[in-house]
């Protein structure tokens, strides 16, 4: 039983300041708050210790193109089944009880 009672210190306000979401990224490599403007000035690579974020497909076409030189084409071009491949189910009855049509859901134009 201790014969001197520690004071409690508590915190003033108890507001948390609210910080906007897409501001900071922590890296996994080094567990470091990375600035999102230095991420896409070193092309999402953490300066601290060379972590390569994930990179979206058309941020990475406009860092390897010359700025409005890159023209979509064929936008709306789909395989077919050149083979006709005859197995046990099709292939959209396949690839829709594996999972493989979700990913549509993210890109409408497809």
């Amino acid at each position: 039983m201790a014969i001197f009672k520690k004071p409690a210190i508590k915190a003033e306000g108890g507001k948390k300041k609210e910080i906007p979401r897409g501001l900071f990224q922590k890296c996994p490599g080094c567990s470091e708050v990375v600035p999102e403007i230095e991420l896409a000035q070193n092309q999402r690579v953490c300066p601290r210790c060379d972590y390569h974020f994930v990179q979206p497909a058309k941020e990475r076409i406009q860092n390897l193109l010359d700025p409005d030189s890159f023209v979509e084409m064929d936008a709306g071009l789909k395989s077919v089944d050149v083979l006709r491949f005859q197995g046990m189910a099709s292939y959209k009855v396949s690839g829709r009880d594996h999972g493989f049509g979700r990913w549509r859901k993210n890109y409408p134009h497809n």
